[in-house]
């Protein structure tokens, strides 16, 4: 990761015309490691247990339309995501509900509402922000790309 790119290794699970969609795998050595039960990896990776969610991945200028090309079902990849895009990711996906709530309850409280209307305004906060992450999900954070491609052995 010298270059600040993350890797991930994931599955072909199935083409649909230009999107290719694909499940992480998950961590393997998690089982054998010491530290499996505090580290973000190992819990996280205990908590979804089997159920992966799949990964879009659309055929656009970024992507070397060779690698696109070669792919089958059951072939593995190498994704890799931009260190910066994956904390603008993480900003946007964590930081803006809690600065949303709080800033919706803070509003509330300084125009003197009941405390049950600042908790329903502060809950009104977490929806606006998911919205907004919905809504700008799109534009501003960047897909993984294929870096590697692992055909399956036959």
């Amino acid at each position: 990761m010298m270059d600040g790119t993350l890797w991930q290794r994931a599955e072909v699970v199935r083409m649909s015309g230009d999107t290719v969609w694909v499940k992480p795998c998950l961590a393997t050595g998690c089982a054998q490691c010491q530290l499996s039960s505090t580290c973000g990896q190992g819990v996280l990776a205990r908590w979804a247990g089997r159920q992966r969610a799949e990964i879009a991945l659309v055929r656009n200028e970024s992507v070397d339309h060779l690698l696109f090309d070669q792919l089958m079902p059951g072939d593995m990849v190498e994704l890799g995501v931009s260190g910066s895009h994956f904390v603008q990711a993480s900003a946007l996906q964590f930081v803006l509900p809690l600065l949303s709530m709080v800033f919706f309850a803070m509003l509330a409280e300084y125009c003197g509402a009941a405390d049950s209307l600042v908790a329903l305004l502060a809950f009104v906060g977490l929806a606006v922000a998911l919205w907004m992450i919905s809504w700008w999900r799109r534009p501003v954070l960047k897909s993984p790309y294929i870096h590697r491609v692992f055909p399956r052995a036959h």
